[in-house]
């Protein structure tokens, strides 16, 4: 097993990370409970509550995996669900492309780079789990484990488990076809009447029927018929 560091707080784990990878590893990870600086996918934002939530990245070698990064997203996206659902046990879901959903709220999310650190290729996994927030005054669409699950957690037994579930999970490399069946079951709101906003605000039904190898998701759009939209193209409305 690769080594895993702490540290008491940083501005971004992910940018962190090069400083506790050594030449020729090929996997490292850097977890901390107070992130100030985290980036969410595309640019969004994402910053974890002092000694509250964990906000972990992972380095793994890119060369050994046969997969797009699209398909690397999915496979790891599963790997993190599975691993919630289990130490949670609770119901957890993928909403596209990467965010993790229990109790129809969102409870955490994934980053994922590709760097080029001492000669070497590596996908960055950044992952920012809410596991002991308590106040979602301001994010009414976000939850943490803690309430879906009603009970306490310990962080650093969480991470540590979490870490060791991704690493470990990489090493089983499936096919394209059983990376996205396993997406696929358990995307969110999956052949569900949905609504979806457009960026010109205009909104109408739809249902998700599926998450395609290239990274577009598969949409029956009430007013436009069956589209393949790209992340940010539409919101869904939960």
């Amino acid at each position: 097993m690769s080594e895993l560091h702490y540290v008491s707080s940083c501005n971004s784990t992910n940018d962190l990370l090069e400083e506790f990878i050594p030449p020729g590893a090929s996997s490292a990870g850097l977890y901390t409970f107070c992130q100030l600086q985290g980036r969410g996918t595309y640019g969004n934002h994402w910053e974890g509550g002092t000694a509250q939530n964990t906000a972990l990245s992972i380095a793994v070698e890119s060369s050994p995996f046969p997969w797009s990064g699209f398909l690397f997203n999915y496979r790891t996206a599963v790997l993190l669900r599975d691993y919630l659902a289990s130490a949670a046990d609770l119901e957890v879901a993928l909403k596209w492309p990467n965010d993790l959903v229990a109790g129809g709220k969102k409870v955490g999310g994934i980053l994922i780079e590709k760097r080029a650190w001492h000669g070497r290729g590596y996908y960055i996994i950044g992952v920012g789990i809410n596991v002991l927030q308590r106040d979602f005054s301001s994010l009414p669409q976000a939850s943490s484990l803690s309430i879906e699950a009603g009970r306490e957690f310990d962080l650093h037994a969480f991470t540590k488990d979490l870490y060791r579930a991704v690493v470990e999970g990489l090493f089983f490399r499936p096919s394209e076809q059983g990376i996205m069946r396993a997406f696929n079951q358990v995307l969110f709101r999956k052949d569900q009447i949905s609504v979806f906003e457009a960026q010109s605000g205009v909104r109408q039904n739809g249902i998700i029927r599926r998450a395609l190898p290239d990274g577009t998701l598969l949409v029956e759009l009430e007013k436009e018929g069956t589209r393949q939209i790209r992340h940010k193209e539409y919101k869904l409305l939960y």
